[in-house]
């Protein structure tokens, strides 16, 4: 029995070293292509901050109940017989 539990504890660690060595393989070669972490230009960083959805009044008032919807519900934990008619 105590051979066992020995070989079990030798197979786990021996496990735990194994995975700890791929992690430090697969690091070094994130690092030598550096690609995918290149920063992101400054006009395309510009052009990702831009909404491409414009706003419209008929489209901030549907927001606006909605919203007001969601607040409602969070704070009652359900919706009103009106909104929920809908």
């Amino acid at each position: 029995m105590r051979n066992v539990i020995l070989l079990l504890c030798a197979v786990f660690f021996l496990g735990i070293a194994v995975s700890f060595a791929q992690q430090g393989d697969t690091k070094s070669k994130d690092s030598k292509g550096a690609d995918a972490l290149a920063p992101i230009p400054p006009e395309d960083a510009d052009a990702a901050k831009k909404n491409p959805v414009k706003l419209t009044p008929e489209g901030f008032g549907e927001a606006k109940v909605r919203w007001n919807l969601v607040n409602v519900v969070r704070s009652f934990g359900k919706a009103p017989a009106a909104a929920a008619a809908k």
